[in-house]
């Protein structure tokens, strides 16, 4: 087993989100199950259901300088990008498949 991410703020008992390693975003595909280290010490099990990709420099809500350098073609800055996933909850598998 490898870890993947780790899970991010807007995570609830039925619904999570994940920011991915660096590189995982070429292995973690949507239909993965994964298993959640949670912090009370249990683990859950997740099913990947979307892939996300953020970069700050790129929005398209407002102009910066990002959007001017792919309006001519060339690459924006990657500083500020990260992909992630959500993930549907299944639920506590630490002693069998309860409700979380």
């Amino acid at each position: 087993m490898k870890k993947i991410g780790i899970v991010s703020s807007g995570s609830s008992e039925t619904d999570a989100q994940i920011v991915l390693n660096e590189g995982m975003e070429k292995e973690v595909k949507v239909e993965d199950l994964v298993l959640i280290d949670n912090q009370a010490g249990n683990k859950i099990l997740a099913v990947c259901r979307k892939g996300i990709g953020t970069n700050d420099n790129i929005k398209t809500s407002t102009f910066s300088p990002g959007v001017a350098y792919a309006r001519n073609g060339r690459k924006p800055s990657n500083a500020k990008e990260f992909y992630g996933f959500s993930l549907l909850v299944i639920g506590d598998v630490s002693g069998g498949l309860r409700q979380n």
